[in-house]
């Protein structure tokens, strides 16, 4: 099957999760924000758990400082009644992006380094430069996408 063609299911499967990019993380994090919302105490979560208040206040500060196991968040959301979902979204609007952004950047560094030699030898580039550009990100887009990362760019 088609590398792009996979990262196009993939970019689809992933659109629906852009809405929370804008979400922003409670200071406190979210298990003590859902914790106190729903007027549960650190010590009441912590019976729930089995576990100590000291142990709930140390998760809670794990998960504001963003060191927090993700298999520990997962168990008091679900103590809280939530759900964890984890999930990590392109910075780009997609994965074809990424990877049009990274194959054109090699092909501009390719066709600008070719062009470099031939005005270097009075050999004057023909073809336009953009032109040619297209035509080496196209054909690096229809090769092995793997090898793209291989490239100093």
């Amino acid at each position: 099957m088609n590398m792009l063609y996979q990262l196009k299911q993939l970019d689809k499967k992933l659109y629906q999760f852009n809405s929370i990019k804008n979400l922003l993380v409670p200071t406190k994090g979210w298990l003590a924000t859902i914790r106190e919302s729903l007027c549960m105490t650190q010590s009441q979560l912590a019976t729930r758990l089995n576990y100590t208040k000291a142990a709930i206040r140390k998760i809670e500060d794990s998960e504001a400082k963003e060191t927090i196991k993700i298999e520990t968040l997962k168990k008091v959301a679900n103590e809280l009644d939530c759900e964890l979902f984890y999930v990590i979204l392109p910075k780009k609007s997609s994965l074809v992006d990424i990877i049009k952004s990274r194959a054109e950047a090699i092909a501009k560094e390719s066709i600008i380094d070719t062009a470099k030699h031939m005005a270097l030898e009075d050999q004057a580039a023909l073809e336009d430069i953009k032109e040619q550009t297209e035509i080496l990100t196209d054909e690096l887009l229809h090769n092995n996408l793997k090898n793209l990362w291989d490239y100093e760019v």
